[in-house]
């Protein structure tokens, strides 16, 4: 992958996350079966899917923000290749790591 369009990708991702991510911290999705956060459990509480909904999101603006301050770092120490790699990288554990924290955060209701 050329070095530019790599320099694009990895700031375009987090982005498109966080633009994704909008609609459900401002809770105005509501439940359905292809966007958002959707389990047997917030499918069948309406309180719920809002809740669990705002909190994913939050928690991937978190992580995309991560990114994007991650992806600047490594581009200005590193050459465009591993920096562009190692972003990319960034972007992936910390969207599991949101992941994993937002399941947790639903578990619990």
């Amino acid at each position: 992958m050329r070095p530019p369009l790599l320099q694009s990708i990895t700031v375009v991702l987090p982005v498109v996350t966080i633009l994704i991510s909008i609609p459900l911290v401002l809770r105005i999705v509501p439940p359905n079966l292809f966007y958002g956060f959707r389990t047997r459990k917030t499918l069948s509480n309406t309180e719920l899917w809002y809740e669990a909904n705002y909190r994913g999101g939050v928690n991937l603006i978190v992580a995309s923000v991560v990114a994007l301050v991650a992806r600047f770092v490594f581009f200005q120490m590193l050459p465009p290749e591993p920096a562009g790699l190692f972003s990319m990288g960034v972007l992936a554990i910390a969207t599991l790591g949101s992941a994993f924290v937002s399941m947790r955060q639903v578990k619990g209701w």
